[in-house]
């Protein structure tokens, strides 16, 4: 093959080697030249080759596709049908006499004070991650160890789509729901939800804590706590009951550990996370594409 702007043998590329065009490009500007180009491939007629420009477009289109489409489905509530039997029992909260301990996280010493063993089943409706750039309670405080809140149903609430005509939210350190109407309000039983700030320093439980996402049934267990931390005058305890209502009714549990029994929407999680990174792969090439387009192409010897 020769190029058609330096006239420089080379290997079968649509990329001039050593003066860098794009060769394609060149032609649709210079259509005098392709006769002599495509005579020096041995051809006498033209067998375009497919553009990589083209390929990153319609990845680029496909990827923009299955973000908005993971975007309204990833976060979809299971259909009553697919509700496991476990996550209808109401939450194991037993005594205990288990001494205060103490962990260590990013530089700061925790004592946590165990209140009772604790288990619990349920499906997850809404989180907040402790280290979200909006959250900045969790750093004022030094509050390393709180690494996820989830909002959780339970029971009553998993027996009917009572759950499925609500709207779940979460903020720094609270879960926010709201019914259509009166008639949905009566059906859902408050008791049988709660806020839960998860307390871990174990990585294999941090992962799967941190996984967990709207709609998957999960299963925890470890101690309703009060914590503090030396550093300063930062403390935090929890609720005992899941009968109270507003401050102070949130579960505090340092996790021993946490299996996501039945994940929600596997496949658009997915398809929303991947396809977001493939979106900004193809936007960077595009515009390596743009750069290269407007530099002028540089002359062989």
């Amino acid at each position: 093959m020769i190029c058609p702007y330096c006239r420089r043998e080379q290997e079968d590329s649509f990329i001039c080697k050593d003066c860098g065009i794009d060769i394609n490009g060149y032609l649709k500007t210079h259509p005098e030249r392709e006769a002599d180009f495509y005579q020096s491939l041995g051809a006498k007629t033209r067998v375009p080759a497919f553009p990589l420009k083209s390929i990153v477009n319609i990845i680029l289109l496909a990827g923009v596709v299955f973000f908005i489409l993971g975007f309204f489905l990833k976060d979809r509530l299971p259909e009553v049908s697919q509700i496991l039997p476990a996550t209808l029992q109401d939450p194991v909260q037993i005594e205990t006499d288990s001494p205060p301990f103490e962990k260590q996280v990013d530089g700061i010493t925790y004592t946590i004070t165990p209140l009772y063993r604790y288990e619990l089943n349920g499906m997850v409706v809404s989180y907040n991650h402790s280290a979200a750039f909006y959250d900045f309670y969790h750093k004022w405080w030094n509050d390393f160890i709180n690494i996820k809140d989830i909002c959780v149903l339970w029971g009553e609430n998993l027996k009917s789509d009572v759950y499925q005509h609500l709207e779940f939210s979460s903020g720094s350190f609270t879960c926010y729901y709201r019914w259509p109407n009166r008639e949905i309000g009566k059906r859902f039983n408050c008791d049988c939800l709660s806020n839960n700030h998860l307390l871990s320093d174990t990585p294999a439980v941090n992962q799967a804590i941190m996984g967990a996402g709207i709609g998957d049934q999960i299963h925890l267990k470890g101690y309703l706590v009060r914590y503090s931390h030396a550093n300063g005058t930062f403390k935090r305890s929890s609720s005992t009951t899941r009968t109270d209502k507003g401050n102070g009714a949130c579960e505090t549990i340092y996790v021993e550990a946490f299996k996501n029994l039945k994940p929600a929407n596997p496949f658009w999680k997915k398809a929303y996370h991947f396809s977001g990174y493939a979106i900004l792969i193809c936007l960077a090439l595009l515009a390596a594409f743009f750069v290269r387009e407007i530099l002028p192409p540089r002359h062989g010897a």
